[in-house]
């Protein structure tokens, strides 16, 4: 606590104060889960007090708190650079990957998955979209291979199929893909 005859001057914030009692202020960013963050904008004044007490206990969660902070940013940071290298990756392989969700029918599709379709990425993804892109000549033997993985429980299946564009050219794709099963049997993604 500050000595009694310091009492604190009108007009100074949290962390001026720290300052002009002499005591250390801690203050943090603290990202979350979203792309959203915020930051503690009253440090928490750290004053020097005996081992066990509330203040000592205080800070020393203040400084847990911290440690926390830094290891989930370091932890985004690395989460960003992955997903950055495998984008590259599929970008210089010309592959996307691309998960239904058997249970909600949501589709996701990579940024590759898009380009090599040559479809929108800001619209969300259709099966049926998917389905409309394969040469019509493939198309029946695409959606048997990926229906069969499903419905007879045959985890993977491969095809390999065209690719019919609106200028009229045609592509060349092979896909790989494996159905995953919920310990009942039933199909998830």
């Amino acid at each position: 606590a500050p000595p009694a005859a310091t009492r604190r001057p009108s007009g100074l914030n949290a962390r001026q104060y720290c300052s002009f009692v002499g005591w250390p202020s801690v203050s943090s960013r603290l990202p979350l889960a979203t792309s959203h963050s915020f930051t503690v904008r009253s440090p928490l004044a750290l004053a020097k007090s005996e081992p066990g007490s509330v203040m000592a206990r205080l800070a020393e969660s203040q400084a847990k708190l911290k440690q926390m902070a830094d290891e989930r940013a370091h932890t985004q940071l690395e989460l960003q650079r992955s997903t950055t290298r495998l984008k590259e990756a599929e970008r210089l392989a010309l592959m996307g990957h691309w998960e239904l969700d058997l249970v909600t029918n949501a589709l996701i599709w990579s940024d590759e998955t898009y380009a090599i379709f040559e479809l929108d990425p800001t619209r969300p993804p259709l099966y049926e979209t998917f389905l409309g892109v394969i040469h019509p000549d493939d198309r029946e033997r695409v959606n048997k291979a990926y229906t069969e993985s499903v419905l007879r429980k045959e985890s993977r299946y491969r095809v390999t199929h065209r690719l019919q564009m609106p200028d009229g050219r045609v592509k060349h794709g092979h896909g790989r893909g494996e159905t995953h099963f919920s310990a009942t049997g039933e199909p998830l993604r």
